[in-house]
């Protein structure tokens, strides 16, 4: 076997745990969003989250008001520009991220604890090295680009 399919079944091994971390009360996007709202304690704007996330701005306001339905987010009107829309978290809705965070952090703990702090520390480096590098490609390189971009249109018609 060699290192790119040992990497592409690491991948698929990785996507088949996570499962076993998802948040019962989210969905995988749902959860996307709501990691980047609440990096910002102050919330964040529409387009802001659109960027960093790469996603629609049809998909994000499909999945905003979803979570704004269920009262775990709200948005208003940024007040230093009116024409932006300002997403935060409701007091409940905040909470609610914050337990199943705290129930996440504390299951990634009890692995770092069986394998190590110095074998985690360095699997951290390797991973961000490979999104690195990923990224790089993305920006660099056009037919890289578009065969994500095509990955991602099969991988959402299969959702």
């Amino acid at each position: 076997m060699n290192t790119s399919e040992e990497l592409f079944g690491l991948l698929m091994e990785i996507q088949k745990l996570s499962r076993n971390f998802h948040c019962g009360d989210f969905t995988a996007p749902e959860l996307k969003i709501l990691s980047c709202i609440f990096e910002d304690p102050e919330g964040m704007t529409m387009g802001r989250i659109a960027e960093l996330l790469k996603l629609g701005k049809s998909a994000l306001s499909q999945a905003v008001s979803k979570l704004e339905g269920r009262g775990i987010l709200t948005r208003s009107t940024a007040s230093e520009d009116r024409r932006q829309v300002l997403v935060t978290f409701t007091e409940q809705g905040k909470a609610l991220f914050e337990e199943k965070r705290q129930i996440v952090l504390a299951l990634l703990g009890r692995i770092v604890a069986e394998v190590g702090e110095e074998r985690s520390r360095q699997l951290i480096e390797s991973v961000r090295c490979g999104i690195d590098v990923s990224r790089k490609l993305v920006r660099e390189d056009k037919n890289f680009y578009r065969l994500c971009e095509n990955l991602s249109r099969t991988d959402r018609r299969s959702d």
